[in-house]
């Protein structure tokens, strides 16, 4: 910076003034306290909100009366076309709807976990593995076609 400039600059702050000095230690350590008690007492109004308890000093509000409900209608439900998906979801233990990256990254948690390699020493804990890595291999398969299917349409 120029000299100029560094003269306007110097000039700016002194007439700004008071909101460019520092508050003296024990004026933060005071707000610092007031900060903290006004954070403490919102903190305690929440909490009483939320048990819905009365504050000393305060009596509780009145409880509410409500109508009885009326009954249930006893017509069936609209059918709901099940997600043809939803088993497949559940077998990589995802929620339905999960996207590519989380169905390939459960595929290959649960293609490692139940290689049979991995159970060599056990022929019936092997054919498990086989099994289960077959249905984990069915359900990839079928996520990704469906996946990749509505993504191109």
């Amino acid at each position: 910076m120029n000299k100029r400039w560094w003269r306007v600059m110097r000039g700016l702050r002194r007439s700004v003034g008071d909101s460019l000095r520092r508050p003296e230690p024990d004026e933060r350590r005071l707000n610092e306290a007031i900060a903290e008690a006004e954070a403490r007492a919102q903190a305690q109004a929440e909490i009483e909100a939320r048990l819905s308890l009365p504050s000393p000093g305060r009596t509780a509000p009145p409880p509410e009366v409500h109508a009885p409900l009326p009954d249930p209608p006893t017509a069936e439900p609209l059918a709901t076309t099940p997600d043809p998906l939803a088993a497949h979801y559940a077998t990589l233990g995802l929620p339905a709807g999960s996207g590519m990256e989380r169905v390939e990254h459960a595929y290959r948690r649960l293609k490692e976990r139940w290689n049979p390699e991995h159970h060599a020493d056990d022929p019936a804990r092997q054919a498990q593995a086989r099994q289960q890595e077959a249905r984990v291999e069915e359900a990839y398969q079928a996520l990704k076609q469906a996946l990749v299917r509505e993504r191109r349409l």
